[in-house]
């Protein structure tokens, strides 16, 4: 019984310990770093812009023709201290769902008929949903696929949306492909500045 009182308070010490190093200790220290040393990121790298505050860090759901479009994000609109704000969702289509495919095929002819001066076949990431509901960037190619319809919405030429696009382009160190990603929020404020 002796010995079982003293694994226990051994076993509860290991225990407090552990919830004050890892529990309360840590995560101070790192909030407090990132803080210190990355205020605008670990504060949710928000902008300012003229549909409110804007993270850059989580997809937008663009829709408008003058507008560089993103992966399609998955979500439900809420009510919030009297404000309707956005609250995406992890996409959970099965791939073999008939109705996905079915929805897939449709986003895919409606991308089609709105890029008719595209090139090429529609990058599959424009008619799929995002799996983490969150997805900021597209890539190269899919963001190339779209200057023609931007130009001809805004009136500019396809040149200047490209070169906004090859600005907010670069690659992802953590990623093994070679194509760069495209930021498509940075990308639509600055067509928004041209204005």
């Amino acid at each position: 019984m002796k010995l079982l009182k003293n694994q226990f308070g051994k076993a509860a010490l290991i225990f407090i310990g552990t919830v004050m190093v890892f529990g309360i200790l840590y995560p101070a220290l790192i909030y407090g770093i990132s803080h210190l040393f990355f205020d605008h990121q670990a504060s949710g790298s928000f902008k300012e812009t003229e549909y409110g505050k804007m993270s850059t860090l989580a997809g937008q759901s663009y829709q408008d023709d003058g507008y560089l479009w993103g992966r399609k994000q998955s979500g439900e609109a809420i009510l919030k201290d009297g404000k309707w704000l956005w609250m995406a969702t992890p996409a959970d289509h099965a791939i073999d769902d008939l109705q996905y495919m079915e929805q897939k095929q449709s986003l895919k002819e409606e991308i089609q008929m709105k890029n008719p001066d595209a090139d090429g076949a529609v990058p599959e990431e424009l008619y799929t949903y995002s799996a983490s509901g969150m997805d900021p960037h597209i890539s190269y190619s899919a963001a190339m696929y779209q200057v023609s319809r931007i130009a001809k919405e805004r009136g500019i030429s396809e040149d200047v949306v490209a070169s906004i696009i090859e600005s907010e382009s670069s690659k992802d160190w953590l990623s093994d492909s070679s194509e760069p990603l495209v930021h498509v929020t940075n990308v639509n404020l600055k067509l928004d500045e041209l204005q």
